[in-house]
């Protein structure tokens, strides 16, 4: 049995966008999240916003976290919710194996 492969990845620097179209039944929708490095943070947006993280993510995580927080009608409860917001360089400053509070 084949199975489908659930996420499909878009790299940025330290981080990357992963859009999920088969775990409907655990988000209840198809998602897309933006992910700091090893998964330090996981910000997830209801439905396929990879064409509108094109451009930000060329831009770097500022860019795309500023996407993410513009669309709060549209955050997963199960992605983190951080608040005030880390920039890209304050994720760095917690380090690799910590993750940024919830």
């Amino acid at each position: 049995m084949i199975l489908p492969i659930p996420n499909r990845i878009t790299e940025g620097d330290d981080f990357y966008i992963s859009y999920n179209a088969v775990d409907t039944s655990i988000y209840g929708s198809d998602s897309t999240a933006l992910v700091w490095g090893e998964m330090q943070g996981f910000y997830i947006l209801n439905g396929d916003h990879r064409e509108r993280y094109a451009s930000p993510i060329s831009q770097g995580w500022d860019a795309c976290y500023a996407y993410y927080l513009a669309h709060p009608e549209l955050h997963n409860p199960r992605g983190d919710k951080q608040f005030p917001p880390l920039t890209g360089a304050e994720l760095l400053e917690l380090g690799s194996s910590k993750r940024p509070t919830t």
